[in-house]
């Protein structure tokens, strides 16, 4: 069982994290829809993730949106 302060170092270490919803192009399900992965970034990383995904949209990335921020990629 954690005590409260590792429990606190783990909550702060998480916020710590940017969480997007990518869906990669040619990754579907058997049904041809798209699959959704969350991809987890330090938030030092988060903008240079973000141009990452504008620069690849329409080749690697059909889709992009941020769960902890309010990035959607636009395309």
């Amino acid at each position: 069982m954690q005590d409260i302060k590792e429990m606190l170092g783990q909550s702060l270490n998480e916020s710590r994290e940017e969480v997007y919803g990518v869906a990669f192009s040619g990754l579907q399900d058997k049904h041809g829809e798209p699959i959704t992965v969350e991809v987890r970034v330090p938030k030092e990383y988060a903008r240079d993730f973000e141009d990452y995904l504008q620069k690849e949209a329409g080749n690697t990335v059909d889709h992009a949106d941020g769960r902890t921020n309010d990035f959607e990629l636009d395309w």
